[in-house]
């Protein structure tokens, strides 16, 4: 696990009162999670203080870290640019925009949630973590009944797993038609499989009211994971951020997290610049599956365009870098045109043969 930042888990032990407890706060970890098992659809019960005991000791620091990985995609494509205002709209504990703050300042920032108890929470962990903007608000709204804006700051609204506790997709157009300041959407939501495709399908309606999607896509054509799969989704994969309890806690619970997943949507009204250069033999592509052993192969899924495609190598036979070659869920790599120098199969899954030459010549985007 990656190291946590110091001034936010020291805020967190204050608000749950420390000292820490990782049997009883396992207790109420359990409970949140049988919640959400029982009742998908449910509004998050923040109000009620095991809630927000599990929501500090455990998924806090499991949704910022999510938070922190969408946001170093944004960076890393000059998403924030001309940015000035930040909505973290369901903000629960703040996670979301601590996660945003670690990789980009914004002027300001309003919490937005159900209750005012949990805005106060929120507030205090953003002021205590040396990342706060120099104006933070707070207010008590939902997704359906945001106000009309009264600035016109550009701004970046969060939804962070807010649009499965909506009732339909209708809701979040309402709001963008009324809120024209909206220049800038990030939109976080579980990795499952009917949410995530859910997500993915909301590409389309976010276009047609005037959004460029930025990320993770690498392209604006049809999704490959909808239009030729009944059940594949769009995820990341990476390692958490965690405090110092955390294997206590862990240690006390039947699930463990070494790795956690994203299922995301960065927007803009503006176009989404192209890391492709067909002149000098360029493609901009993403991993999108996980690394598959078959015998002496390897295989992983990619994106580039509207078809599922599949990159392969042979370690051992190869030799040289590609021994130690090794690609994640989520990665943005430039690949010259050797990498598809070697295609197999059909075109609407085909697999194209690395070469060394051509794992020699991928250039990863690093996450920083």
């Amino acid at each position: 696990m990656n190291p946590y930042d110091d001034r936010i888990e020291k805020s967190l032990l204050s608000l749950l009162g420390g000292p820490v407890d990782p049997r009883r706060w396992a207790k109420s970890v359990q409970r949140l999670s049988n919640h959400y098992v029982s009742e998908p659809e449910a509004i998050s019960p923040w109000n009620e203080p095991w809630a927000r005991e599990a929501l500090l000791s455990y998924y806090h620091p499991l949704n910022q870290s999510r938070a922190r990985r969408v946001a170093t995609q944004g960076g890393n494509l000059g998403f924030f640019k001309g940015l000035s205002h930040m909505i973290d709209l369901g903000c629960g504990s703040a996670a979301a925009s601590l996660g945003f703050l670690q990789v980009q300042k914004f002027a300001s920032l309003e919490l937005i949630d159900r209750s005012f108890e949990v805005t106060q929470m929120a507030k205090a962990l953003v002021e205590a973590s040396g990342l706060a903007p120099s104006d933070v608000k707070t207010s008590q709204q939902s997704l359906e009944l945001l106000s009309a804006a009264d600035s016109k700051s550009p701004t970046l609204l969060i939804l962070s797993y807010v649009l499965t506790e909506a009732h339909s997709l209708r809701t979040l157009e309402q709001v963008l038609k009324k809120r024209p300041d909206v220049q800038a959407l990030a939109i976080l939501e579980p990795s499952t499989s009917q949410d995530g495709r859910k997500l993915q399908a909301l590409r389309e309606p976010l276009k047609d009211l005037g959004f460029h999607i930025w990320a993770p896509c690498t392209h604006a054509g049809a999704c490959p994971l909808l239009k030729d799969s009944d059940r594949d989704w769009c995820h990341d994969r990476l390692v958490p951020e965690t405090p110092s309890w955390w294997q206590s806690l862990e240690s006390e619970l039947p699930m463990k997290n070494k790795t956690v997943t994203v299922s995301y949507l960065l927007a803009r009204k503006e176009p989404r610049p192209s890391f492709s250069k067909p002149d000098q033999g360029q493609t901009e592509v993403r991993v999108i599956g996980d690394r598959m052993e078959e015998k002496t192969k390897v295989r992983q899924m990619i994106c580039r365009g509207e078809n599922r495609e599949f990159i392969s190598w042979f370690p051992s036979r190869l030799g040289g870098e590609a021994e130690t070659f090794h690609l994640d869920r989520g990665d943005r790599l430039i690949a010259s045109d050797a990498a598809w120098a070697d295609p197999r199969g059909i075109d609407r899954s085909k697999e194209y043969r690395l070469s060394l030459e051509a794992i020699k010549n991928l250039s990863r985007i690093d996450f920083k």
